[in-house]
């Protein structure tokens, strides 16, 4: 079980602080959902990426494979993202 301290530092965060732990003990918190694989999130970091500087396709799927969404990113949809992208739309 996941154990935190809150540390308030003025009255606004004391009473921020009360509601969530009032939140948490309800659990009316979201639990935190991690999409696998979104497409459209990878276009537009491929775009901000190759707006910035030049990248190498190979090196580029290998720098999207790292993020933990797209641990299993298969070649070929990554791929057909670029197509995409390169044929606007």
């Amino acid at each position: 079980m996941p154990k935190g301290r809150l540390f308030p530092f003025s009255r606004d965060e004391l009473v921020e602080s009360a509601a969530l732990l009032r939140s948490i003990r309800h659990g009316e918190l979201d639990c935190l959902h991690i999409p696998e694989k979104p497409l459209d999130v990878l276009a537009q970091q491929i775009v901000a990426a190759v707006a910035s500087e030049d990248w190498d396709e190979e090196e580029l799927f290998n720098l999207a494979r790292r993020s933990w969404p797209y641990r299993n990113l298969a070649r070929k949809e990554f791929d057909d993202v670029v197509q995409m992208l390169a044929s606007g739309f």
